[in-house]
């Protein structure tokens, strides 16, 4: 989607609109950037609320975790901060949790590492890499994010869960239903809202930040912030400054948060980066590739978290980490390796003998923050407790 200056022949309205999208809400937008004082152009992407960090908005750590929650990075541009799709591995877009969240753990100590399947790791002492990973994990719970950003206390987790596939035959008709199966310690403290002493950890840690100055310049003003299509913001460019822009058509319906002042320069240069996240790249099969290293990580880390199960989980998953297990496995079998998923398993009323096929097990990573803490997402009730899978 590249985009080329100013005073060329825009050839891009000739090709037929697509269907027409309903404008997204400013508000929440306007509201999570409110304290920053500065011109900011937010490439939106579909179907993701406007995360909300606070007052850490007004740091380049805490804008960095805000676009990291949009799957986003952010670009200085002639004074402007531009929240543009990324180039950088976690936050491209198509990658998925899998590659992300194991190409952050392989970038950390063994010690983080063990501490996350043995204990809790608290989230301020992680990398960068991994607080922006998690703040894209964590972004459809608002109020963690906000925590995060604020340097409230956020606790991490490691477990593992198999996805069970159970084949019941009624009446001559065969069904079968996936169930989730997490196991062992991490997943039965996950369901406590606060670890001892945690409402005392909650306290924000001294945050120094780079604050990010005021700008007041650019005769172009759009105040507390619009969403436009861009189709409609290049032509009111155009029309103010006497320019034309060439792009990519697929650009033309996309909607962008644009709030501060602009003036010419300003403006061409933040929009062209917008209209430039399409990026190339060619590499020899004997460089390192990204998913391999993801799943070397994973595997070992669930090793690390098997070794630490009660005898027959351990078998269990184990015989899993080689694949389906052989043999025929029974709802009364799962039931026999764990009382919680017996009376799951009996609550949602599956026969004892019905058929059970194992997938390989997962990584989760199960997150907490103290919902007595002080940093709160505004019209946000959840808990500020969630888990994700990789």
């Amino acid at each position: 989607m590249a985009l080329t200056c100013a005073l060329i022949v825009w050839t891009a309205m000739a090709v037929p609109q697509l269907a027409q999208v309903a404008t997204p809400d400013a508000k929440p937008w306007i509201e999570a950037l409110a304290p920053l004082d500065a011109p900011v152009l937010v490439d939106l992407p579909p179907s993701v609320p406007a995360p909300y960090v606070g007052e850490a908005i007004k740091t380049r750590e805490g804008l960095d975790l805000f676009a990291a929650a949009l799957m986003r990075e952010v670009v200085e541009v002639n004074g402007a901060f531009v929240l543009a799709q990324s180039r950088s591995l976690e936050l491209r877009p198509g990658t998925d949790r899998f590659v992300a969240t194991s190409h952050w753990l392989a970038t950390e100590p063994e010690s983080v590492q063990r501490q996350m399947v043995e204990g809790f790791m608290d989230a301020r002492e992680i990398n960068e890499l991994g607080k922006r990973t998690l703040a894209l994990c964590i972004a459809h719970v608002p109020s963690l994010v906000t925590k995060l950003a604020a340097g409230e206390l956020v606790q991490l987790r490691i477990g593992a869960s198999l996805h069970a596939d159970i084949t019941t035959v009624r009446d001559g008709v065969a069904t079968t239903q996936r169930v989730w199966l997490p196991a062992g310690r991490a997943f039965e403290e996950h369901e406590q809202f606060a670890q001892p002493g945690a409402s005392e950890a909650a306290k924000p840690f001294v945050q120094s930040g780079s604050v990010i100055e005021p700008v007041k310049d650019g005769e172009w003003d759009f105040g507390e912030g619009k969403v436009m299509p861009v189709r409609l913001l290049a032509t009111e460019a155009g029309a103010r400054w006497n320019m034309r822009f060439r792009m990519d058509a697929r650009l033309l319906d996309e909607y962008v948060f644009i709030k501060g002042r602009f003036g010419k320069e300003r403006f061409t240069r933040s929009l062209e980066r917008i209209g430039s996240a399409l990026a190339f790249g060619a590499f020899d099969n004997s460089e390192e590739d990204p998913r391999e290293v993801a799943r070397a990580t994973k595997d070992r880390l669930l090793k690390q978290v098997v070794e630490k199960m009660p005898d027959k989980l351990r078998q269990l998953f184990e015989r899993s980490l080689e694949g389906p297990p052989a043999g025929s496995l029974t709802v009364s079998d799962l039931s026999a390796c764990d009382p919680k998923w017996a009376a799951r398993l009996a609550r949602m009323g599956i026969p004892a003998d019905a058929r059970v096929t194992l997938s390989k097990p997962m990584v989760g990573v199960l997150v907490w923050g103290d919902p007595f803490g002080g940093a709160f997402a505004p019209n946000h009730n959840s808990i500020p407790i969630t888990s994700f899978r990789f």
